[in-house]
């Protein structure tokens, strides 16, 4: 009696948020799930998880899914280090089918070896900007991975208890939650396949004419009351042309390419990154670089004046609300989150997800604005002068 309690409690509906958009030609639906901690192999297994989740399953093919996607909108999954996200858009008549591919695919992906060897070889020859491969450089042990580590992860991470699932778009109130609780009810585990397979990971052969450097501030945890501070602190230093890091580092002294301030995802939290893809030097000079970035930064800083501060307010209050493509948030691999309606779907499911709270632009935007100078320059002075100096060597060919 008990057990068929628990079973039932595990498989009742999970609640949707809805995100109203009446004009939207389409529907996104986003579920984003926890991972555990992991180590270089299940990193590796998430990886390649996510290349078997958006492939067939026992309701629907590879093809038929993406035909019944809008063009542009065909599901997407990504592992990051927190989280997974599975994503796909509909159009709005299609909603009702668009949930029952999302149900299908947290549910019942097959583990097809196929897949899974193609991703291994092609991915470790597949193109990488310097920039994406500074932003991720976290152990993957591919040369130990099994079919057992990657279906034993799929089971860990999909189950209804540890998701969170939004809707956005052309929506009607309510129409997405039955849409889900219809598609999901019968949502079901199944068992491992005891396959064994392994694929030695090669380094990507190719040379590259920059480099990736960073300043790395401390973890800052979801709840902690300054993160609306340290996060504007981290637009007026790093996000759009009228940023320090642009202004400074890159007009005025010619010293990077790309500049970013980037908040990363952690296991328990974020993490503040001041990004620079730059000229490729030694690793003594590229750390006397980063020093020398340091002290011009934290000479900007002290001459902000209210003008400063009104900017990145106005910058950050727009990104809260309607998104934007120089957004700081990296939730997902190599770019931050839009003002599409893809993007902000996922991100009022991530903020769930990690804070217990959806995302709410105007609650954000009115945080920002609560932000003082003072404060303002003494988050972020501590962020650039607490930052970890960290030097992203890139892949060598190999003779």
């Amino acid at each position: 009696m008990i057990a068929t309690l628990a079973a039932l409690i595990a498989l009742a509906p999970t609640h949707v948020i809805e995100i109203s958009e009446p004009t939207d030609d389409r529907v996104t639906i986003a579920a984003v799930f926890k991972l555990p901690t992991l180590d270089p192999l299940t990193r590796a297994s998430a990886d390649v998880m996510a290349q078997v989740v958006t492939n067939d399953n026992d309701l629907y093919t590879k093809q038929e899914m993406r035909d019944l996607c809008v063009a542009g909108g065909q599901p997407r999954c990504f592992a990051m280090a927190d989280h997974v996200t599975v994503q796909l858009s509909v159009l709005p008549a299609d909603i009702g089918a668009g949930m029952r591919m999302m149900a299908a695919m947290v549910s019942s992906a097959r583990m097809q070896l196929d897949v899974m060897n193609r991703y291994l070889l092609s991915e470790p020859y597949r193109h990488k900007s310097v920039w994406t491969l500074g932003l991720d450089n976290e152990d993957r042990a591919w040369d130990r991975l099994r079919v057992t580590d990657i279906s034993g992860l799929y089971f860990t991470v999909f189950r209804p208890g540890n998701m969170v699932l939004a809707a956005g778009g052309a929506l009607k109130p309510g129409e997405a939650q039955a849409a889900w609780n219809d598609a999901s009810i019968s949502w079901a585990k199944q068992h491992a396949l005891p396959l064994r397979h392994s694929i030695p990971f090669k380094d990507y052969p190719q040379l590259y004419p920059s480099h990736v450097i960073e300043l790395r501030g401390p973890e800052v945890k979801p709840d902690d009351p300054t993160l609306a501070a340290k996060m504007l602190a981290l637009m007026a230093l790093g996000s759009g042309k009228s940023s320090s890091m642009f202004q400074d580092i890159r007009e005025q002294r010619a010293m990077s390419y790309r500049q970013e301030g980037v908040l990363w995802p952690t296991e328990n939290g974020f993490v503040p990154r001041l990004v620079f893809q730059v000229k490729p030097l030694s690793s003594d000079q590229e750390t006397k670089e980063l020093a020398d970035i340091k002290s011009a930064l934290l000479d900007d800083i002290s001459k902000w004046t209210e003008a400063t501060l009104q900017r990145a307010q106005g910058f950050a209050a727009a990104t809260a609300t309607n998104g934007s493509d120089l957004s700081p948030l990296y939730f997902r691999p190599s770019s931050p989150l839009s003002s599409s309606i893809e993007d902000r779907t996922l991100l009022t499911a991530y903020w769930d997800l990690k804070t217990g709270k959806p995302w709410n632009g105007d609650t954000m935007a009115t945080a920002f604005k609560a932000i003082d100078l003072p404060t303002l320059k003494t988050e972020a002075t501590a962020m650039v002068k607490i930052g970890i100096p960290v030097l992203h060597p890139t892949p060598a060919a190999k003779t």
